[in-house]
């Protein structure tokens, strides 16, 4: 994703990260609550119940779906494929048979990083590998396009035409489309393939764009690819010029490496596509917006993939180290917004982690932004770790977001030289009433305190949901996360598996599979429940999952069969994302087998793959930090006051400098919500 000049609805942007395929031709609701404040409700249980051990009989077209990973889009849609006969392929042999060893450690995770406690052990999560996910499930269905739409390896030759697929948001549908290359001779030798969609070759200056093209190569690859490292890269690249519909400036997937049969949608390269408008705006809208993608595909590359947040910062400050940068939005500091927490991005947040990125390199001079990617989903926790090692940086996460926020205050008044080029006005809010602030992860707030003589401020932080008898998902961007529970029994004799369950997950992007296995995890089986969605509805819908939200919770109870158990049983749920936004995650509690009888049966052991109890999530700490802006010191901060009580704490203004208060919060997780009361008296 890019900040460039992006055709804009409403100066609104959401990152469509990951796009999935769909079939399912009844209408498509899209949520627009993202609201991440939303506790985890309290109210009653719900009830389904299916009496089924297998997947639920769907009638509707079963498609692999593909993702799209960096698209600057103002939508966050499903895609729907052209109905294609679906066929049913034989499972894969399994590379890494799930074998219970007498320790309870599987087989396969011997070598990984793992501690039992009380029953428990925790293992270190992988990052998402689609390969390796199809390989484990047993009855899943992979289903093969129709062989127009199938991709031949391409091998960048000099022809006329060439078949790509592109992700049509509006019609939510993967269009076919024929393009050329069209560059001159002297560029053709280039390990690029630049292509124009037929129908907008009358549209382009092909003289222009051999010059951009020209300076791309003698300027931006080779200082992109200094910045990784010379990385190794597949043999051609792929650059492909197209209408990518109102919003979208350009994108590049991860998922065009795929087979295309594992993956529907995949172009079996790499490619990066651009919308054709940021031709006709320009070369530099052009070249911005292509060295933001190719950085996202140098990014991909590192098998320590980090989080969302630093990838579009990290790829903002290489697109401004070129000197293309552009101007950000005035009022990025006039409402709250959070570094990490991608439920509902704006342009407003992405300028927000760009200036971050920015401030670290003008302060600790050079970034070594290939070190510092090399730290997967640690959000700034890794960062941390990287200036520690690689700048003998001392202080911690705290310490950075409250300078961090000290120099953006300077700027904002004092005006300063790395953050003039960007901001042309300064928006700091009054304090002139009392209110109640919600405080997002990893965010920072500003306000200015009026005639501080006379006033005082009473502060309280309210969190809410702490039960400590909750299993989460965990969040992060291309994971994999499972918990899965043991149960010590020989002979199911119709019991059914029973669980309470919340979940708020970015709707068909991310999902959650629940699976079992009768012979002590060498195969697996995904379940279906009446809260779930089809195979085809989803991304990565490889059987029925969990999707969406619900707004309560909601009890679970599934019929899984009297079939004989070889070894102990295993119920398992995977949680697995996209590239883009998290939101709460997918929560878990009271997990048991319950016999037609009443007998109850309760796990004997737990297995965590990146799941965590709520008494490992990290709770929200807030702090507000009083400013006083000295004619000798310039911005400075007297007391840094943590907010970690429902109690009122006063805090008197008897000085009569101008005043600023800074509010910030830590990166917490999950189901925690905080917000503070600032009670403003005279």
């Amino acid at each position: 994703m890019s900040i460039m000049e992006i055709r804009l609805i409403n100066n609104y942007i959401i990152f469509a990260l990951l796009f999935l395929i769909s079939c399912n031709t009844s209408e498509i609701n899209i949520s627009e609550d993202t609201n991440v404040s939303n506790p985890i409700p309290t109210q009653s249980i719900q009830k389904n119940i299916l009496t089924e051990n297998t997947l639920k009989d769907d009638t509707s077209i079963l498609f692999p779906t593909a993702n799209i990973i960096s698209t600057p889009s103002p939508v966050s849609n499903i895609i729907s494929v052209p109905t294609i006969e679906s066929l049913e392929i034989k499972k894969p042999v399994q590379e890494y048979p799930l074998l219970v060893q007498p320790w309870g450690v599987p087989e396969y995770l011997i070598n990984q990083e793992f501690r039992s406690i009380n029953n428990i052990t925790k293992i270190q999560p992988s990052s998402l590998d689609l390969n390796n996910l199809i390989n484990r499930i047993n009855n899943i269905q992979i289903n093969r396009p129709g062989s127009e739409f199938l991709i031949p390896n391409k091998k960048c030759e000099i022809k006329n035409n060439e078949k790509f697929l592109v992700i049509d948001i509006n019609e939510y549908i993967v269009r076919p489309i024929i393009a050329k290359q069209v560059i001159s001779k002297d560029l053709r030798d280039s390990r690029y393939c630049w292509y124009i969609e037929n129908q907008y070759v009358k549209d382009v200056n092909t003289e222009s764009l051999d010059q951009w093209i020209q300076k791309f190569n003698t300027d931006i690859q080779p200082f992109i690819s200094n910045v990784f490292n010379k990385t190794a890269m597949n043999s051609y690249t792929y650059v492909v010029i197209t209408n990518l519909n109102p919003g979208i400036a350009g994108y590049y997937s991860h998922s065009n490496n795929y087979p295309i049969d594992v993956h529907y949608g995949s172009n079996e390269v790499d490619i990066i596509f651009i919308d054709i408008d940021q031709i006709k705006n320009g070369e530099q809208s052009f070249l911005s917006t292509l060295t933001h993608e190719l950085t996202h595909l140098y990014q991909s590359q590192i098998n320590s993939y980090s989080n969302s947040w630093i990838k579009e910062g990290t790829a903002e400050l290489i697109t401004h180290s070129v000197g293309l940068q552009k101007e950000l939005d005035s009022n990025i500091f006039s409402r709250p917004i959070s570094l990490s927490n991608l439920n509902n991005p704006s342009l407003q947040q992405y300028g927000y982690f760009t200036l971050f990125f920015i401030y670290l390199q003008d302060r600790f001079d050079t970034l070594n932004l290939y070190e510092l990617l090399q730290y997967p989903n640690e959000s700034i926790e890794g960062i941390i770790h990287y200036l520690k090692t690689n700048h003998h940086y001392q202080n911690n996460s705290e310490d950075l977001l409250k300078e961090w926020g000290l120099a953006i205050l300077n700027c904002l008044i004092e005006k300063c030289h790395f953050y003039d080029d960007f901001i042309n006005t300064t928006t700091v809010n009054d304090l002139t009433e009392s209110q109640v602030i919600e405080m997002l992860p990893l965010s920072l707030q500003f306000y200015k305190v009026l005639d501080p003589q006379n006033i005082s401020i009473q502060m309280s932080n309210e969190i809410i949901n702490n039960n400590n008898e909750i299993w989460w998902s965990g969040n992060g961007d291309l994971i994999d996360n499972m918990i899965t529970f043991e149960f010590a029994i020989n002979d199911l004799n119709n019991y059914s598996l029973s669980f309470d369950t919340y979940f708020e997950i970015e709707d068909r992007f991310d999902l959650v599979y629940l699976e079992i296995s009768k012979d002590g995890g060498s195969s697996w089986e995904i379940l279906s429940t009446p809260a779930m969605n089809s195979q085809s509805s989803s991304f990565y819908g490889l059987g029925s999952h969990y999707t969406n939200k619900v707004n309560d919770w909601i009890n679970e109870e599934v019929l899984i069969g009297n079939l004989p158990i070889m070894d102990n049983l295993l119920i398992r749920f995977e949680y697995v994302t996209d590239d883009s936004v998290n939101n709460k995650g997918f929560y878990v509690k009271d997990i048991k087998l319950i016999s037609k009888e009443a007998n109850i049966i309760n796990p004997s052991k737990i297995y965590l793959e990146g799941f965590k109890n709520h008494t490992d999530m990290i709770p929200p700490l807030c702090i507000l930090n009083v400013i006083h802006n000295t004619d000798e010191k310039g911005m400075i901060v007297k007391d840094s006051i943590p907010i970690v009580s429902t109690e009122m704490v006063n805090y008197d203004f008897n000085k009569d400098e101008q005043v600023y208060i800074m509010l910030q919060c830590n990166d917490f997780e999950g189901e925690y919500s905080t917000s503070i009361n600032l009670q403003y008296t005279v």
